[in-house]
């Protein structure tokens, strides 16, 4: 599953998802408030995005998902590695940090 950064989309992940997909099945998510997503959702806090990226292996199958995120994109994959590792195979952050301690601080 690949996380676009703060003002970006899923994709900028297009060349990367090609040369990933003839050996895994890939998912580039538009988080919210960005790419084709709502432009303005009421709930952009940190845990609205987190609570997206759990949601979306339950609804496409998927097993344990490789989480990569870049920048905000790698942050949400941190967060959401530390509420459920059993849904997490895999953590790759790019240009990422633990960031605000406050899971609930809404993006900067």
């Amino acid at each position: 599953m690949l996380l676009h950064g703060l003002a970006g989309h899923a994709g900028e992940w297009d060349r990367t998802a090609r040369r990933l997909s003839p050996r895994h099945r890939v998912i580039a998510l538009d988080q919210r408030g960005h790419g084709a997503g709502e432009r303005h959702p009421q709930d952009v806090y940190r845990d609205a995005s987190v609570t997206d990226v759990i949601a979306l292996p339950d609804q496409l199958a998927l097993r344990r998902a490789v989480l990569v995120g870049q920048s905000l994109g790698g942050h949400t994959a941190m967060l959401t590695a530390a509420a459920r590792p059993e849904q997490v195979r895999a953590l790759v952050p790019v240009e990422a940090g633990p960031g605000s301690p406050n899971p609930n601080a809404p993006p900067t």
